[in-house]
């Protein structure tokens, strides 16, 4: 091969590799940390609320599910994984509620396959061992603005009691005074009531809950997290977090990611 290619081909790999997400290891853990910067169109799960035009005091924010790893099922065999994202504005007129990968309980469409075997990414006709990029909220910040917001992450087994559990555990979150800081406790009594878990049946189960409070304060944001149940340990990144959840004798682990721009 000539010099000239070489360097060539030397240049383009370089030029590569300083675009590329970013890894930061810890305790021989990784995670995958991206820049602001990817102005392509994104899949979400549905339209709400996103695809609205940013104004001039607004900042867009996002909560980005980096990844998802299952290490070790609830049960044996796969796991069905779901997650419940819910939330109000500091304005106390906007809430937010929303079911991924969809609000399909017990349909197939409803949840991630998800084992502790194999090495399969996002696999659509079987079981994966991790999922990646799964956005949770997208919202358009005002100045003097704020967010609490609540991920729950489930293991579908009986199932909810059909679609409308959503709202129902939506309006009871919003009617929380700070679900920022809700406890376990409360949790698991609003999941209950909303019909979202059981009592006397095979109910679905908690793998881990997380909540975040985000603001716009003259157009800087700022974001505090919260682990709220089943979360033994969690590592802190650059506008990340990686979280180990546990719930019903599972193990997990969530890379989550914010970004706004």
């Amino acid at each position: 091969m000539k010099t000239s290619m070489r360097r060539n081909l030397a240049l383009a790999a370089t030029k590569f590799l300083l675009a590329s997400t970013l890894f930061f290891t810890s305790s021989g853990l990784e995670n995958n940390v991206r820049a602001i910067t990817d102005k392509s169109p994104h899949s979400y799960p549905s339209a709400i609320r996103r695809s609205t035009p940013v104004q001039s005091n607004q900042k867009r924010f996002e909560v980005e599910l980096e990844r998802l790893e299952c290490d070790h099922t609830t049960e044996s065999g796969a796991d069905e994984v779901y997650i419940l994202v819910t939330g109000k504005n500091s304005d106390g007129k906007q809430t937010f509620s929303e079911r991924l990968p969809s609000n399909h309980p017990r349909e197939a469409s409803g949840h991630w396959d998800m084992n502790d075997s194999g090495n399969a990414a996002n696999n659509p006709k079987g079981d994966s061992r991790h999922i990646t990029n799964k956005s949770l909220f997208v919202s358009n910040i005002g100045d003097g603005d704020a967010w609490d917001l609540v991920f729950v992450f489930m293991e579908e087994d009986h199932g909810a009691k059909g679609e409308n559990v959503l709202s129902g555990f939506g309006e009871a979150m919003a009617a929380t005074e700070n679900p920022y800081a809700i406890a376990a406790g409360a949790l698991v009594t609003i999941l209950t009531e909303s019909g979202v878990l059981e009592l006397n049946v095979d109910s679905d189960d908690v793998i881990g809950v997380v909540s975040l409070h985000v603001t716009n304060e003259a157009g800087k944001i700022t974001t505090s997290w919260n682990a709220v149940d089943r979360v033994p340990q969690r590592f802190p990144f650059k506008n990340a977090f990686q979280y180990e959840f546990n719930g019903d004798g599972s193990f997990y682990k969530a890379w989550i990611n914010t970004k706004y721009e």
